[in-house]
């Protein structure tokens, strides 16, 4: 019989190996973060194993790092955290967020913040609203939190989606860079009237992001909060 002791160290190399060595293990349907493969490294000229955050997160492109479920945990906040410490950019994914009453009335703002920072005058923001009548509506200045839909006029229902883009969330020596987008139906409409928000600011804080923070004065029942880092 062969045995290990009669294989010499590397001496199994490839035309030795069966593809059924791959092939003929137990299929795996889903892969844990911790999960491993086997990877040549070219600098040790040896085979190494990496796990899965570590190879993905090496090759670049978008990483989820957190989801969500507002409808599974109601409530007026949600503190998520997440390690943006590799990463240069987050985007940030908002949808269907709605109270019990969006149906029947307007919703209360909702606003995005970060590290469960709410000090008034640390989120400096520029905002323009356009309604389906064309109304235009500009905000300025410094805020408690960056406001996601229209505030002082019809705003919106429970059709509502946001995207986030937020330069640089890990560096602890300057201020965070944010643009957003927030698109919804407009109270009181019908549904093809729709509710436009184009919107920056500066988070002026130097702290590297580790939460993101998202509240509403009324109780969020429905919708989906996803975070994804970028290297």
């Amino acid at each position: 019989a062969v045995t290990a002791a009669k294989i010499a160290d590397d001496a199994i190399s490839d035309e030795h190996l069966d593809v059924t060595a791959i092939t003929g293990q137990t299929a795996e349907t889903s892969v844990a973060d911790d999960d491993t493969i086997l990877i040549h490294d070219t600098s040790a000229s040896a085979l190494r194993k990496m796990t899965k955050t570590n190879f993905v997160g090496s090759v670049g492109g978008m990483t989820q790092l957190n989801e969500t479920d507002i409808s599974s945990s109601n409530g007026t906040s949600f503190r998520i955290s997440v390690d943006t410490s590799t990463y240069n950019l987050l985007f940030i994914s908002i949808g269907g967020v709605s109270t019990a009453a969006s149906t029947s009335g307007a919703m209360p703002d909702f606003k995005l913040g970060f590290n469960n920072d709410t000090t008034s005058g640390n989120y400096n923001m520029f905002r323009l609203n356009d309604d389906q009548a064309g109304t235009f509506s500009q905000t300025t200045g410094d805020q408690d939190g960056f406001y996601m839909q229209g505030s002082g006029f019809a705003g919106f229902e429970y059709l509502n989606a946001q995207a986030i883009w937020v330069y640089a969330p890990g560096k602890s020596d300057r201020y965070k860079l944010v643009s957003y987008t927030s698109m919804g139906q407009q109270d009181g409409q019908a549904a093809s009237a729709y509710l436009k928000i184009m919107a920056g600011g500066i988070w002026k804080n130097n702290n590297a992001i580790t939460e993101c923070t998202f509240t509403c004065a009324s109780t969020l029942t429905t919708g989906k909060i996803t975070i994804f880092g970028m290297k």
